[in-house]
């Protein structure tokens, strides 16, 4: 069916679909385990979800205080003082308000005809609860996920090849030329008491006849959430596409308060004394910021393991580069003096028994990284540094724990370890298959091949290392090495079906020839 308008298209999504929707959250624990290898971290990976529902807008503007005024060039510009928001649809003139469509959740929508195309631009307004949602990600993922589509897109108009890997985030110089549009980056900018919006874009084809552009911008305002929302019908053209490019890089205005992106001491202060056990509660050391990570310890040797981390930073960039934005939040590393201290932590805040906790070595969840300190050089920091990263900036939690695991395993493991491991296994054939080694919830006891008495998880994720290691290094992938790595990274975790799929369309080969292409490089 062909539908003439955005109207008669929405009318009959949401006849169908209905108006509800859910926010999928799902958060990995990573654990390092004590007595495995120095060169080999063996990291469980624990899955956890929940469905939470955006909330809605409690205390609405009224509309008479939203205002529109005309530019010159014949585009809009709308203010909601009540938020300190201005929107300027600058070069998108013939954009006009459409009131008859708009509420209290909604205060502001424009629809016109530029550029060959019906564009509605749609604002909504909701609370958030607490800090919650705390980074426009999180907005962003529930609103306009990121698809294996967007991303093959991306990739041939060349954006991976875009990114900046050592651009200080407290620089705010912009690039003259923005390059070709990527499927998802963050913008700085005055968007809100976040200075940066998450931009995403994305084509639905419903039919061979109807095929949509949506570009949204989400942002987070002290005490709401704003979601600006494009939709182009037909497909957005180029010149489309840039000029609302330029109205969601631009055109978004906030005067308000701002975060403290660096942590105030109150705030990191009560982050402490609400999480650590009574015994280490007036026991915390001076507080260590360093460019992206705060340290909170009580053991002296923190300069030197902050020093340490910001290593790691740079080597997990180097190696899985993401953009730097101005003002990011500092991740935040509970580091303390002795391993009793440690895993009561752990068993306050993760709900662990003592003889568990005592079985790690770290552990990364949500946004932070937890240990005991040891000497800087253990490769246990790098492997969760990768976990907290590829969570916190990279926002690749998915692939299954074979991914995840591999990722991180790439960082503290050496060269010649994953090279042994693997062509040991690939003369023989002596791996586990990758169609069974892709479901495993865990690497632990993971190694149906290992007959050595033990849980087979050394094995294991030097399986999963060398499977990452193979992607960047071997002539059959390392061209799409990143492009894989964000493909597999959004696919739900074990889904062998959504993996098949993300190898099919990176390199042309089924879970089978990925894995005969794994041997044939090992041997």
């Amino acid at each position: 069916m062909h539908y003439d308008s955005l109207a008669q298209l929405w009318t009959a999504i949401i006849a169908k679909l209905g108006t509800g929707a859910l926010i999928a959250l799902s958060a990995s624990i990573h654990v390092s385990p004590l007595g495995a290898r120095q060169t080999a971290r063996v990291t469980p990976a624990v899955a956890l979800s929940d469905g939470v529902q955006l909330p809605a807008l409690s205390s609405a503007p009224p509309l008479a205080s939203s205002a529109s005024n005309p530019n010159q060039d014949g585009s809009t510009t709308a203010s909601l003082p009540e938020f300190g928001l201005e929107l300027d649809l600058r070069g998108m003139s013939g954009m006009q308000r459409d009131t008859e469509y708009e509420s209290p959740a909604s205060p502001v929508i424009f629809k016109g005809d530029i550029f060959g195309s019906e564009v509605r631009i749609r604002v909504d307004l909701s609370e958030r609860q607490g800090d919650w949602p705390s980074e426009p990600e999180d907005v962003a993922d529930f609103k306009s996920p990121i698809t294996l589509d967007s991303l093959m897109r991306a990739w041939k108009a060349g954006s991976f090849q875009k990114t900046t890997k050592k651009k200080s985030r407290r620089s705010k110089k912009k690039s003259a030329d923005p390059g070709p549009m990527p499927a998802a980056y963050l913008h700085p900018g005055p968007y809100g008491y976040v200075p940066y919006a998450a931009i995403r874009s994305s084509r639905l084809e419903l039919n061979s006849q109807t095929t949509i552009s949506t570009l949204i911008a989400t942002c987070i305002l002290e005490k709401h959430v704003l979601v600006v929302d494009v939709e182009c019908l037909p497909e957005a053209s180029p010149a489309l596409v840039s000029a609302v490019r330029d109205f969601l890089e631009n055109g978004i205005r906030y005067e308000g308060p701002k975060r403290n992106w660096e942590w105030t001491d109150e705030e990191a202060d009560l982050r402490w004394r609400r999480e650590v056990t009574e015994d280490v509660r007036d026991e915390r050391e001076k507080l260590i910021r360093t460019e992206h990570f705060i340290i909170l310890t009580n053991s002296s040797g923190g300069k030197l393991f902050a020093k340490k981390m910001e290593e790691c930073y740079d080597e997990i960039q180097e190696v899985y580069p993401f953009d730097e934005v101005p003002e990011r939040k500092l991740m935040p590393v509970f580091i303390f003096q002795n391993p009793d201290e440690y895993h009561a932590f752990l068993a306050k805040n993760l709900g662990w028994s003592l003889t568990d906790a005592a079985q790690t070595a770290g552990v990364a969840y949500g946004d932070v990284y937890v240990s005991v300190y040891k000497s800087p050089q253990d490769p246990v920091h790098i492997h969760e540094a990768t976990h907290q990263i590829f969570k916190n900036r990279l926002r690749l939690g998915g692939g299954g724990s074979w991914f995840q695991e591999g990722v991180a395993e790439l960082m503290s493991t050496r060269e010649n370890e994953r090279r042994a491991y693997a062509k040991g296994r690939a003369k023989k054939n002596r791996q586990t298959p990758f169609d069974q080694f892709f479901t495993l919830p865990s690497l632990i006891r993971a190694d149906p091949n290992n007959t050595s008495g033990d849980s087979g998880a050394h094995n294991a994720y030097l399986q999963a290392a060398s499977i990452i290691d193979f992607v960047r290094q071997s002539r059959f992938s390392k061209e799409r090495f990143q492009l894989f790595i964000h493909a597999i990274g959004i696919v739900p975790r074990s889904d062998l079906a959504s993996i098949q799929e993300s190898l099919q369309r990176v390199f042309e080969v089924d879970i089978q020839g990925f894995e005969e292409e794994w041997v044939k490089y090992w041997k």
